[in-house]
């Protein structure tokens, strides 16, 4: 009897103070920095030659259900405090995928583009002849926090 109420008082509190997958649920709103790779594999952050001091976003909005993630991402630019909503730099992409809980504060959400309106498309060439769009992947770690997730070194907060 001892021995299970050690068990209980040592056990017990780490059950109860763990977040349950389903404390996730929800729709985060964030900013995914928008940049290209170069050759050397360095990100090359996007410009636009009307406003060459702006920096660009894809406002992110993720939403997670159980074991499911949907994300759309439109684009947005800001300079210094005002921010632009842009009707076509950048694309409006639009993935679905998965969300897996690695431990109590990390999550792996995995997407596959489903759309995009205003994207260029990745395409393989294939044996025949052919062309075969590719659709792109994201792959976030996400970290838990009272205010919502950090992915990528950017808070999306939860609605």
């Amino acid at each position: 009897m001892k021995l299970k109420s050690h068990f209980l008082m040592y056990i017990l509190p780490f059950f109860i103070g763990c977040k349950h997958p389903a404390t996730v649920n929800g729709t985060y709103i964030g900013l995914e920095e928008i940049y290209t790779t170069n050759t050397k594999g360095q990100k090359v952050p996007y410009t636009s030659p009307e406003n060459p001091e702006a920096k660009w976003f894809h406002q992110s909005t993720l939403t997670l259900k159980s074991d499911s993630a949907s994300l759309q991402q439109s684009p947005v630019s800001i300079t210094g405090k005002d921010t632009i909503f842009s009707a076509s730099d950048g694309g409006f992409y639009n993935y679905s995928g998965t969300v897996s809980t690695q431990n109590n504060q990390h999550i792996i959400i995995n997407l596959t583009e489903t759309s995009c309106d205003n994207c260029g498309e990745i395409v393989q060439k294939q044996a025949d002849g052919t062309y075969k769009k590719i659709p792109r992947k994201k792959e976030y770690e996400a970290i838990v926090t009272p205010q919502g997730l950090t992915i990528q070194g950017y808070l999306f907060k939860k609605e």
